[in-house]
């Protein structure tokens, strides 16, 4: 149970996910997205912190450097974001980043596809034969026409701890769909909450101390501890927070840094 005690404006979450072909060579152009069939590789992505001021940019209309523009193939999966140095294994993609780190190619968007429901879309990008030749692919990106990041992904750690790599050669197209789906969320605005008897509350408060909202924590089947809240993060991903029995809930920033949060009774 969620008890949300005031709303005003609304608020935006943009969620991503993609898909990756190959596609022989000898396939003309024209026919390529017609040659799909199953892809290579299916993943989520972390929409960074920039796509905000990207809709911003393009609400006020601002389409001539803001617009949607590369899917970008990168090597720097194993690089710090900073320094772009190689850290001997995968640095997992930050809502921070701003760039791509070690870009091989910026593959034009060729196609703006409508979704499944009016708030979702597609861009596609086609890399030619001879085009976005590289033996090592662990990183992907939305970029804007001036080069604004919206979108980063790092491939998946292999056994080795690095980021798995793929290949690009002048045997195949590479293919590149990207789902977006725009939704509301609610802001919510400071006021008293309402009386509550039993159960242990979550209350979110905001840095004027303003307890915003609060959300009831109720035993869920198949949680590792008697008391769990489920959540979803801006990726996607589904989790689970749990109380531990000295009330105090472990999760994981998006950065991978883990932390906790107190629990309080009403």
């Amino acid at each position: 149970m969620v008890e949300l005690l005031a709303a005003d404006m609304p608020a935006t979450c943009l969620v991503g996910t993609f898909s990756v072909w190959k596609v022989a060579a000898d396939v003309p152009y024209e026919e390529v997205l017609t040659h799909l069939g199953e892809p290579l590789l299916e993943a989520k992505n972390l929409v960074v912190g920039n796509a905000l001021h990207v809709l911003v940019q393009l609400l006020r209309g601002n389409t001539e450097d803001y617009t949607p523009a590369y899917i970008t193939i990168g090597s720097g999966g194993d690089l710090d974001q900073v320094f772009r140095l190689d850290q001997g294994a995968r640095v997992p993609a930050s809502i921070a980043d701003t760039y791509i780190r070690r870009p091989e190619a910026r593959i034009p968007i060729v196609v703006t596809e409508d979704g499944d429901k009016p708030n979702v879309w597609h861009y596609v990008a086609v890399a030619r034969p001879h085009e976005a030749l590289t033996p090592v692919i662990n990183e992907l990106g939305v970029e804007t026409r001036n080069g604004t990041l919206i979108s980063h992904y790092i491939s998946e750690e292999d056994s080795t701890g690095r980021a798995t790599r793929y290949v690009k050669t002048s045997l195949e197209y590479l293919i590149i769909k990207w789902r977006y789906e725009l939704t509301l969320a609610l802001n919510i605005t400071g006021s008293d909450l309402a009386p509550v008897s039993g159960g242990v509350y979550l209350p979110f408060t905001l840095a004027n101390g303003v307890t915003i909202m609060t959300v009831l924590v109720e035993p869920r089947p198949g949680a590792s501890t008697t008391r769990a809240l489920y959540f979803q993060l801006s990726n996607g991903t589904a989790g689970t927070v749990d109380i531990q029995n000295n009330s105090t809930l472990l999760f994981t920033l998006s950065d991978g840094t883990p932390t906790n949060i107190e629990v309080t009774t009403p």
